[in-house]
């Protein structure tokens, strides 16, 4: 069928009052349909999703269903590198096994807190990367690219104080994302050197 607003607007079933919020609903009904019927779902839309459910599920007393939702979630999540939603995650499944007790929960317990420490850890590079990233950047609006051997050498100073500890231990393709950020301000100061 086909909308047509000057039919409706004379249709004996609908006042004119009525048609604002017959609109309203009829968009809301069209946005659901399109979220609910998306094929290439984000996998961070859909994290999100899970956690929300099972954020309703905890409220509601329903901790065994609580961390089932909140394990699909971490699934999702690790699988598409998602770090700031396995904080959430963890955080909600440590509130929910506090209530819950059976022979799974010291291995779970055991499991969350080994994915804490490399979480963190992980944060930390992200965090420090993306400072450098932007530290590089400042310093690339002050001198642009540089002109002489002096200013070379304390970029080249800079950057291997602040990136050396980095390159290591980077696991992840966040960590990578911003590592190689990093690089490639670095590489801007060289622009016009060579």
């Amino acid at each position: 069928k086909v909308y047509d607003e000057e039919k409706l607007k004379h249709s004996r079933f609908i006042t004119p009052g009525q048609l604002p919020n017959l609109k309203i609903q009829l968009y809301t009904k069209l946005l659901d349909s399109l979220k609910f019927n998306h094929v290439d779902v984000d996998a961070r839309k859909q994290v999100g999703d899970l956690i929300e459910n099972a954020v309703v599920l905890y409220d509601r007393c329903l901790y065994h269903d609580c961390v089932r939702q909140l394990e699909k979630a971490r699934s999702i999540a690790l699988r598409n590198d998602l770090v700031t939603s396995l904080v959430e995650i963890n955080e909600l499944h440590q509130r929910a096994l506090r209530l819950t007790i059976n022979e799974n929960t010291r291995e779970s317990v055991d499991m969350i807190r080994q994915e804490v420490d490399t979480i963190t850890t992980r944060l930390k590079n992200i965090n420090g990367l993306a400072t450098i990233s932007l530290k590089l950047n400042s310093l690339y609006a002050q001198i642009g690219s540089t002109r002489n051997k002096d200013e070379l050498k304390k970029v080249n100073d800079f950057f291997e104080r602040q990136i050396g500890e980095y390159s290591r231990k980077l696991t992840g393709v966040v960590e990578l994302l911003f590592y190689y950020q990093s690089l490639s301000t670095f590489n801007l100061f060289f622009l016009h050197y060579y």
